[in-house]
């Protein structure tokens, strides 16, 4: 959806909610029929919607969890992308208002919000000399039935009619509080304590400080050589919340957790929601290593160490794959904010208070010899990342991966694999009681950031890399190999033209073997390489596969060409043709001819399980 598309489309969604005058209309937002928004909401007990357990605290205790059940969470999530999108139709507004030419952009509240996350709350607070953390108790349980209701009747941006009120607090509360763990409470609570955000932000800009919120956290942070008294108290060391402070958070009907307050200075570690912020955003040292020493045990083991739980060892590579990516998201953040920061030190001694060598020192690093370093395309946590993506996805793979040139060529497989799923039972199951196809294969999603990390790029002639640096990469783990094959499924025309000539010339030399008119090619370990069939002797693309009349359907009066995905005044390209004709017509139409291409995926399957046990 583009972004113009979307402006509308969140504009419509708020005016509607404004206008809602009856549950059948709410349910209709909510994408859910009235009748089951009735039953959950009205029949169903409210204890047998809830499951509750509990969590550790790094503090020490534990935190209560109420987990919604599956139909009560569907509701409260609907509700939470609806609440989002009015948040950003007000923000549209508001920046209309302003004459902004742009939507307006909070910089308040932090956390789960649409473009903002620790990250962006602990940017705003790198690099100042006195940093405050406080804590609010109880958090989501300050927020009361009568409270959510009042919001959402009295709010000016809002000013529900009563019953759709009170509808959405009896979706949003339980025990007469939003449970944590609820999809609806954050966004619920931050819109709630907005007026809180905009008091105590100029309450700090008055005292020359800095302000966010994310969730329960608030920071402070100041260049001035101490955090005036109006918001903190220091005594003997022990800081305490100052009154002025006190009285803003109570005003809101809100009590601060005294046991969480803490000041930190320049010149020892600074965290912000567990980020530090001396320099540059970053993790601590610990946290790294201890991710950077399991990576290195999964690699040689197959295992990973104790993760704090009973987890199966999916489960455990699924939650190391989150941490890394988390660790990552902080680098590519220091990349590209640090990347503007270089653009003018040439010209600038100090740029916000940053000098100079500071600057050098976060980008090149500590290492002596700055030039090598700084001419390396990857740094160790991003090589340790791009290995532990090679592990999971290719190295010990769970299905038969199979990687197209692009995201057209996915939805073509995707869409041919469930209708012809009765031929094929070694590569899709079909659910027919639950009306679902589960996939025995991968189908690879290209991304931005697989691209950089792994030189895998999306179209045949990119991956010539990845196909000469893949035995290397494969010989560096010791690990047991329990996987399946790598399919490198490709357009059988110019495209993969030189991966042919690269074959010819290295695996196949002196064979006579020409990879274009082969059913599949075993390049090395568990990679293979399977062209679309020729047709009568001529080149192939996925698109050649569609019966006649498929490929003649007119869009808005326009043709398809597959030759140019760039929409013209009179033909649309393969993106259109993909999602607006294959995907959304997929029921009636015939994939009969992609069964030569399904055969050759089955035929490199077979093919690996025999050969597996001996590579």
């Amino acid at each position: 959806m583009d972004e113009k598309k979307a402006r509308s489309r969140k504009l419509d969604r708020y005016f509607r909610l404004s206008n809602c005058t009856t549950r059948s209309e709410l349910a209709s937002l909510l994408n859910i029929s009235s009748v089951f928004l009735t039953n959950v909401i009205y029949i169903q007990k409210p204890d047998n919607l809830y499951r509750s357990f509990n969590i550790p605290k790094k503090s020490g205790g534990h935190r209560v969890i109420f987990a919604p059940a599956p139909q009560l969470k569907e509701i409260q999530s609907s509700l939470a992308h609806l609440l989002l999108d009015c948040i950003d139709a007000i923000n549209i507004k508001k920046g209309e208002n302003l004459k902004l030419g742009k939507p307006f952009i909070s910089t308040l509240s932090h956390g789960f919000s649409r473009k903002k996350s620790i990250i962006t709350n602990a940017e705003k607070h790198r690099n100042r000399r006195v940093i405050l953390n406080t804590d609010i108790e109880d958090f989501f349980g300050s927020f009361n039935f009568g409270r959510v209701r009042g919001f959402f009747l009295k709010n000016r941006n809002f000013q529900l009619f009563p019953d759709i009120a009170t509808t959405i607090a009896q979706i949003a509360c339980y025990n007469n509080a939003l449970p944590q763990g609820s999809p609806s409470s954050p966004v619920i609570s931050n819109l709630i304590c907005h007026t809180m955000d905009i008091r105590l932000a100029k309450l700090a800009s008055k005292h020359s400080l800095y302000y966010t919120r994310y969730a329960d956290d608030l920071t402070f942070s100041t260049n001035k050589k101490e955090i005036p008294v109006e918001i903190a108290i220091n005594k003997g060391g022990q800081y305490e919340v100052g009154i002025a402070l006190k009285k803003e958070i109570h005003r809101s009907g809100l009590s601060i957790n005294h046991g969480k307050t803490r000041v930190n200075f320049k010149d020892s570690r600074q965290d912000v929601t567990g980020l530090t912020v001396n320099k540059k955003i970053n993790t601590n040292r610990h946290y790294w290593r201890l991710e950077r020493s399991r990576c290195h045990y999964l690699f040689m083991t197959g295992d990973i160490p104790d993760d704090g739980g009973s987890y199966d060892l999916e489960s455990k590579i699924s939650r190391l794959h989150g941490r890394l990516n988390f660790i990552d998201t902080i680098d590519r953040h220091n990349r590209v904010n640090l990347a503007k920061i270089e653009q003018h030190i040439i010209s600038n001694k100090s740029i916000n208070g940053i000098l100079k060598e500071d600057i050098e020192e976060v980008l090149l690093g500590k290492d002596n010899n700055k030039k090598t370093k700084r001419n390396k395309k990857l740094n160790s946590r991003e090589i340790n990342f791009s290995r532990f993506l090679f592990y999971r996805n290719f190295y010990n793979n769970s299905k038969p991966l199979i990687i197209c040139e692009g995201k057209t060529d996915n939805i073509y497989i995707s869409c041919a694999l469930e209708s012809l799923s009765p031929s094929y039972p070694g590569l899709i199951e079909h659910d027919k009681k639950e009306k679902k196809y589960k996939k025995l294969i991968k189908l690879y999603e290209h991304t931005k950031r697989a691209r950089y990390l792994l030189d895998i790029h999306g179209g045949a002639d990119h991956l010539l890399d990845f196909i000469r640096q893949y035995e290397k990469r494969f010989s560096y783990y010791k690990a047991p190999i329990s996987n399946s094959p790598v399919i490198l499924l490709l357009d059988n025309d110019t495209g993969p033209k030189a991966i042919i000539q690269y074959l010819k010339n290295t695996l196949l030399k002196g064979t006579g073997i020409d990879p274009k008119n082969e059913e599949f090619i075993h390049i090395c370990k568990n990679l293979y390489l399977v062209l679309t069939p020729l047709s009568n002797k001529k080149d192939t693309s996925m698109e050649d596969f569609f019966e006649n009349t498929v490929l003649k359907t007119k869009v808005n009066g326009k043709s398809f060409n597959p030759s140019n995905d760039a929409a013209t005044d009179t033909t649309y390209g393969k993106h259109i043709f993909s999602t607006e004709v294959v995907k959304k017509h997929k029921n009636s139409i015939s994939f009969d001819m992609f069964r030569p291409i399904f055969d050759r995926i089955v035929a490199v399957i077979e093919h690996y399980e025999s050969i597996k046990n001996s590579l």
